[in-house]
C-alpha cells in the first residue's frame, strides 16, 4: 500500500479500515509507518490504540512522534493510553517528548483530570 492510499483511507473517516492499516504501522518505510499512524488518528478509532501504543516503542523518532499525536485524537484517556503517553513524555527525542505531553495534557482535559495534575516524567 502507498503512502497516497494511506492518506486517503484517513481522511474518508471509515473505521472499518482499522484493521487493513495496523500491519502498516510495522512497515519498513518509516514513511508509510508514520503516514499510517496519522491515519488512524484521523480515523479516531479505539480499535487503533493497541497498534499505537506499540509505535510508540519503534525505534524510529518518526513513529513515536505521529502515534503520539494519533493518541490525542483518538481520544481515549484510557489507563493503558496515559501510561503509555507517560513513558513518552520521557522519549529521547524532543519532538517526540512534546507531542506526548500535548496528547497527555489533551486527553487529561477531556477525561476531566485536573489540570494542576502533571505527567510523572
Amino acid at each position: 500500500m502507498d503512502r497516497d492510499i494511506i492518506h486517503v483511507l484517513g481522511e474518508l473517516g471509515d473505521p472499518s479500515v482499522v484493521p487493513r492499516l495496523l500491519p502498516y504501522l510495522r512497515d519498513i518505510s518509516a514513511s508509510i509507518a508514520a503516514r499510517t499512524a496519522i491515519a488512524l488518528g484521523r480515523l479516531r478509532s479505539p480499535d487503533a490504540i493497541g497498534g499505537l501504543l506499540e509505535a510508540l516503542t519503534d525505534n524510529r523518532h518518526r513513529i513515536r512522534l505521529d502515534a503520539a499525536e494519533a493518541l490525542g485524537c483518538i481520544g481515549v484517556a484510557s489507563e493503558t493510553v496515559m501510561e503509555g503517553l507517560t513513558v513518552a513524555i520521557v522519549d529521547p527525542e524532543s519532538s517526540v517528548r512534546k507531542r506526548a505531553e500535548r496528547a497527555y495534557r489533551l486527553l487529561s482535559a477531556q477525561a476531566g483530570i485536573p489540570s494542576t495534575e502533571e505527567p510523572e516524567g
